[in-house]
């Protein structure tokens, strides 16, 4: 379980900060978090396989998303929980980390947006999603009692 927790955070870290300083989420870095996480759940038998895929699919509902929105949702953001976040926490624990990282991603585009405007500068907001899916899955461990 410790080894779970600290994979998920270790990955959550190294890709909030490549979506913070490049704004984008490195391939390479989600296919190993999911294989980790995959590995993981198999020697633990913490979720059955359907409950890994139903979390996934989550993950690629935000894919189908990044279609629809020509872009604006990075397809990496998508990938995230369809490799790693999905099979981690199954469908209801992404689900609740997508609902806690949405909530604080949007107050935190609506304060940048406010500062852009006082500022004088029209330009489009771009927030960074990682780092809010990393606060999610902290607040839902200590929702849970710290179980993933």
């Amino acid at each position: 379980m410790i080894a779970e927790i600290c994979g998920l955070l270790a990955a959550l870290t190294c890709l909030s900060w490549w979506d913070i300083r490049k704004r984008m989420i490195p391939v390479p870095v989600l296919l190993a978090a999911g294989i980790y996480t995959v590995i993981l759940h198999m020697a633990c038998h913490r979720l059955t396989w359907p409950e890994m895929a139903a979390g996934a699919a989550v993950g690629l509902f935000l894919l189908l998303l990044t279609l629809a929105s020509r872009g604006k949702i990075g397809a990496g953001d998508g990938l995230l929980f369809a490799l790693v976040i999905g099979p981690a926490l199954g469908f209801a624990g992404t689900c609740t980390v997508l609902y806690i990282s949405l909530l604080l991603v949007t107050g935190a585009g609506c304060i940048a947006a406010v500062r852009k405007r006082a500022e004088g500068r029209g330009e489009a907001v771009e927030v960074p999603f990682v780092p809010f899916v990393l606060a999610a899955v902290v607040i839902t461990l200590v929702l849970r009692g710290g179980v993933l």
